[in-house]
């Protein structure tokens, strides 16, 4: 696999789920059971549906590989002569799983405009763009160099190569010819004599202005700017945590050697190894969804970009731009992007305060005065419920009546209630009911949270908030709720948990 360096970090290869999509389409409307599919990837179905996601590449293998194997089951018309990856990207024109990227493709005028850039067709699947070279190009062909191989990436590789080959059939042409040899790809392709699709005279109107094609582009390089810087911070944060991990196994391994020597009890010791194992298996939960946010991210620049390089470089008319924008749904594009720039920073800076709250569990202390902000506690429940999935078959329902702000520390104090909102929907499932709510009751603020569960005692969830019981490290809830009941200690409040017939509730007290 070739490497990425980003400030000298490795960054992993992903894929596609245009790829996925595609696959779950073509074997849904073939009668495929796909359950077998979804579980060797640990990745929940609507990600392997939405073509923006992106798939680690191993892990796009072994779902290519299953997905082949399925295919025997079912006669898929056309299907016998060529393998199952093969036969989906020869037939991605008529699938119509790649998302915005098909609307991009049924914009162009003829096959050069496509392979022209093969780095930028590439990017749409591979991430980071892997680097091309050695280009060289004629009127009718073009070759390069491509570090990924059919030995490493066989299921994927035949997917990319039969795309390449059919992408001229969303222009009206007849296939394309690709010959991919270890790390060389050569295309070439016969072009049709047709009408282009934005020209002619019935359509007038004034040119896009230059001025407005230098503010768009000066625009979207700030934002890649900002999204590289993104990346960057991303990167640096999970090499910290691995670093962290590494150095805490050391420190452990020397602890427990000098405890050996002297014939002290190592059970403190074996506790904070189990620590440091818990500790990295909460910490994948906050990692895993920055790295879907940041290729989501990516794939809205690739968006961007495409549009760019069709209206700048062909300079279309004012109401063929307008349509062009439609078929890119520019506008959501515009929209989500700011937000999701957004939710990348706060869960950044989420995961660097739950780090240091990890360290208070032991050492726990008040909340530095100067940390504090006025903040209306609603307002955190109302995002907090916007940074979770609800299940379909999940209800919630707000009521919320404190009618006066806190002096809290808003990141620790939110990610709190993350805490308590996450493992109340994790122990209800896939069915159930959610209420919050907030009020005033004397001097005291008052937050519940109740969650329709009842399968854990009042007992149990009491001593989920300690994490070590008898001199052993042992929540089976993992930390959220331990790390929740810190935060809310150091703000000089109390948390408890009741359990009733109905189900079960987080009660959290404020000084108001």
């Amino acid at each position: 696999m070739y490497p990425f360096e980003f400030t000298g970090r490795n960054w992993p290869m992903l894929f596609s789920c245009k790829i996925t999509n595609s696959a779950i389409q073509l074997l849904s409307t073939s009668g495929v059971d796909l359950e077998p599919l979804y579980r060797g990837v640990e990745i929940p179905e609507e990600f392997l549906r939405d073509p923006s996601y992106w798939l680690e590449s191993e892990k796009m293998e072994q779902f290519l590989e299953k997905a082949e194997q399925l295919s025997h089951s079912v006669d898929i018309p056309g299907i016998e002569s060529e393998s199952f990856a093969s036969y989906l990207g020869h037939n991605c024109y008529h699938l119509r799983s790649w998302g915005v990227l098909d609307s991009v493709l049924r914009m162009m005028q003829k096959s050069q405009d496509i392979f022209a850039q093969p780095d930028r067709f590439i990017s749409y699947f591979v991430s980071p763009a892997p680097p091309i070279g050695d280009i060289e190009k004629s009127a009718k062909s073009i070759s390069f160099d491509i570090p990924i191989s059919a030995e490493e990436f066989p299921f994927t590789t035949s997917y990319l190569k039969s795309a390449f080959e059919a992408v001229p059939s969303f222009i009206g042409e007849g296939f394309a010819g690709v010959d991919w040899r270890a790390n060389r790809m050569n295309i070439s392709w016969a072009e049709d004599d047709q009408q282009q699709m934005f020209s002619g005279d019935n359509d007038p109107g004034r040119v896009l202005k230059p001025e407005l094609a230098e503010s768009i582009v000066n625009s979207l390089e700030s934002s890649q700017k900002e999204l590289e810087q993104k990346n960057q911070e991303l990167l640096l944060k999970n090499q910290e945590l691995e670093e962290a991990k590494v150095s805490l196994e050391k420190q452990i391994e020397a602890q427990n050697e000098a405890a050996s020597s002297t014939g002290h009890s190592v059970a403190t010791v074996v506790n904070l190894a189990q620590l440091a194992d818990t500790v990295a298996q909460e910490i994948h939960g906050p990692v895993q969804y920055l790295q879907e946010q940041v290729m989501r991210l990516s794939d809205y620049m690739g968006r961007s970009q495409q549009l760019v390089t069709l209206l700048v470089g062909q300079g279309r008319k004012d109401k063929q731009i307008q349509e062009a924008m439609r078929r890119m749904d520019w506008n959501q594009i515009t929209e989500n992007y700011p937000v999701l720039i957004k939710n990348t920073t706060d869960s950044i800076i989420r995961l660097k305060t739950m780090l240091m709250d990890l360290s208070l569990l032991v050492e726990p202390s008040q909340v530095n005065e100067g940390e504090l902000e006025t903040v209306d506690v609603n307002d955190i429940l109302q995002k907090t419920l916007s940074l979770v999935n609800l299940p379909s078959l999940v209800s919630c329902s707000t009521q919320l009546l404190l009618d006066r702000k806190l002096k809290l520390h808003p990141v620790r104090f939110e990610q709190a209630m993350l805490n308590l909102v996450t493992y109340s929907l994790q122990s209800i499932g896939t069915e159930g009911e959610l209420r919050l709510r907030t009020l005033r009751m004397d001097s005291a603020a008052i937050i519940e949270i109740f969650n329709s569960s009842k399968s854990r005692t009042e007992e149990e969830l009491v001593n989920d908030f300690s994490p070590f019981r008898g001199g052993e490290f042992m929540p089976k809830s993992g930390l959220s709720l331990p790390i929740a009941k810190s935060i809310v200690e150091r703000h000089g409040g109390e948390l408890t948990v009741l359990t009733t017939n109905e189900g079960t509730k987080f009660v959290v007290q404020l000084p108001c």
